[in-house]
């Protein structure tokens, strides 16, 4: 069972039902992705297939987030990712030596995004055998230190934190309770 499997069923257990939509057909990824000239990594790929993201008719104290992270539908990804680049356009003004793509990289595309801002960002740059592909955390437009070494780490980590009751989900008051204590001393607890 890969760690998406276990994210699915870690999720029905914690909220009572799967809060992910349905994924999209290739031929639908490929329209969506061809204005952009990007070409999503095999396991970026396979997630939107899977799964395109969460689109609830509500955003308010939804139980589609997993934990504080809300998984971005393809195309609110791209329109993200637009957002984004003219984000950094703007910090770049009046710098006549600088360029977009040094601050927010073409092949930048978000993935999940807090509340607050912050988003998970996968490279979609070729890799040279198809390894998996690294996540950036980024608060604005500039990357942290901080790195998701592939999805399937991203995808155990969400396990992890659900299982452990890290995150939970308080259905009288439907909204996400968070306990970071129980994060301690996982690799990612301070990153996610």
């Amino acid at each position: 069972m890969t760690s998406l499997d276990e994210l699915e069923c870690a999720l029905f257990e914690v909220v009572g039902h799967q809060p992910l939509a349905e994924g999209l057909a290739d031929p639908e990824i490929d329209l969506l992705l061809v204005p952009t000239g990007l070409d999503l990594p095999p396991e970026v790929r396979a997630w939107y297939r899977r799964h395109d993201g969460a689109r609830p008719a509500s955003r308010v104290h939804a139980p589609w987030l997993i934990g504080h992270w809300l998984p971005l539908p393809l195309e609110e990804a791209l329109a993200e990712r637009e957002r984004r680049r003219l984000m950094a356009l703007e910090d770049l003004a009046g710098e006549p030596d600088q360029d977009v793509d040094d601050v927010w990289g073409a092949s930048w595309l978000p993935l999940f995004r807090t509340g607050n801002g912050v988003i998970l960002v996968v490279d979609c740059r070729p890799r040279g055998l198809g390894g998996p592909s690294e996540l950036l955390r980024m608060s604005r437009v500039a990357p942290d230190t901080d790195r998701v070494p592939s999805m399937e780490a991203l995808f155990a980590f969400f396990v992890h934190a659900l299982s452990t009751r890290a995150w939970s989900w308080d259905h009288a008051q439907r909204r996400w309770s968070l306990d970071r204590t129980a994060l301690a001393g996982h690799p990612l607890g301070q990153i996610l």
